[in-house]
């Protein structure tokens, strides 16, 4: 690739870092305004839907027939918080890595997408789908999908590792505790698909301050929960603990659901690794009367809805709560060896020179939300990759691996 086309990318990246649109934020507008000019720059079509909340992008001589091939992004991301960086949260490099909230998850792979149609100028209708909400309530997708459009035959969101032909479900559940103990508890910077990496309270005249580590809720295992390690050390000033610091305490230990009422699935399904359903605490506030936390979960493939609402019911007994669900994405599935997951994996071994089989998502992306769509990239299959910084302070890429995957992406497209 000529250093001139390398340059155009990492400066459309960088362009789409240095605007900060956290979801919901005043920022989304003008992110959304530089992805439309960088689109008509390349010679492509947009046009805005849902009331302001998704971009499609088409080639200019699409012929009004069903799209071939989708490809599913989005420009919002969590909040951050400067001061636990080292390096620009709105966009740098640096020792050959680009750094900035984003990078990974998934403003990047929008520059990717664009640039990779551009230089592969397939023989086919094609479609770039940009939302604005995946980081909250995805009501972008809601009420994009009430317009009733003709959808691609087969999509794929760049928002995830290697090639993955499914994912978990997604569930948020609001509890409400009574605050017995005239506690404040907070999380800065909370959100709610986010392990929390600081905590404070205030436990009568006594300040406490918890750090973490931050990482995706998807993984919880990966990261360090300040808000249960902060339950913890508050559990040793307060008298007779109620039910919020209780469930604190079980999942300070541990983030399998099952011991707080979901069933123990297997985390296999044949030889696939699917995983087991997870919960993590995210976000935590409180008023004069009531302490509240949000459970993210993440629903291993075998949950439905029955599931859901029977572990929710013994949450609510067990632990003396109020709940409300505030999200909830049930799992997705596309065959294994459907042509379009072999094609990915063709694509992937030719690129990286090194094969890989397509996995089960731990997180939820939009694949979710919309119908036969799989994941493909940015990061590359786990045992080929550092370690995932989506989400994380100093959220950054390795520049050679950004171009990597758009190769990969590029000879997808191309024999699609």
């Amino acid at each position: 690739m000529k250093e001139e086309l390398k340059n155009r990318i990492l400066e459309d990246i960088l362009k789409l870092v240095s605007i900060e649109s956290i979801t919901g934020s005043k920022g989304i507008k003008n992110c959304q305004q530089a992805v439309i000019e960088i689109a008509n720059r390349l010679g492509f079509v947009s046009s805005i839907h849902a009331g302001g909340q998704v971009i499609i992008i088409e080639p200019i001589n699409n012929a009004p027939s069903f799209a071939k091939l989708g490809i599913v992004v989005h420009l919002d991301t969590v909040p951050y918080n400067a001061s636990e960086w080292k390096h620009n949260p709105l966009g740098e490099t640096d020792n050959n890595r680009i750094y900035g909230r984003g990078i990974v998850d998934d403003k990047a792979a929008i520059v990717l997408a664009m640039y990779a149609l551009y230089m592969a100028k397939p023989h086919f209708n094609w479609q770039i789908i940009v939302g604005s909400c995946e980081e909250g309530i995805w009501t972008d997708m809601q009420d994009y999908l009430l317009e009733n459009p003709s959808l691609p035959e087969f999509l794929v969101t760049i928002d995830g590792n290697g090639v993955q032909n499914g994912c978990r479900g997604y569930l948020d559940l609001e509890l409400r505790f009574k605050n017995t103990q005239n506690l404040f508890i907070y999380v800065p910077n909370a959100a709610n698909n986010t392990v929390p990496g600081i905590a404070k309270a205030i436990v009568g005249n006594k300040k406490i301050s918890v750090k973490g580590k931050a990482v995706h809720s998807s993984v919880p295992q990966n990261g360090i929960n300040a808000l249960t390690k902060l339950c913890h050390c508050i559990m040793a000033h307060i008298n007779e603990p109620n039910g919020f610091f209780k469930l604190m305490e079980i999942l300070n230990y541990s983030y399998n659901a099952s011991y707080i009422g979901f069933q123990n699935h297997s985390n296999n399904i044949g030889k696939q690794f699917v995983g087991i359903t997870s919960v993590c605490p995210t976000n935590c506030w409180t008023d004069e009367d009531n302490i509240f936390v949000n459970l993210n979960f993440r629903l291993n493939p075998r949950v439905d809805k029955n599931e859901v609402n029977t572990a929710i019911r013994h949450i609510s007994q067990h632990f003396g709560c109020e709940t409300k669900i505030v999200e909830l994405t049930l799992p997705s599935y596309i065959p294994v060896d459907s042509k379009p997951i072999r094609k990915m994996l063709f694509a992937y071994e030719h690129v990286m020179g090194k094969s890989t089989e397509s996995t089960f998502a731990m997180g939820v992306g939009y694949n979710a939300a919309l119908p036969n769509c799989a994941i493909f990239g940015p990061q590359f299959a786990a045992e080929h990759d550092e370690e995932d910084t989506c989400h994380a302070a100093d959220e950054s890429r390795r520049i050679e691996d950004i171009f990597k995957f758009f190769d990969m992406l590029q000879l997808f497209i191309s024999i699609y």
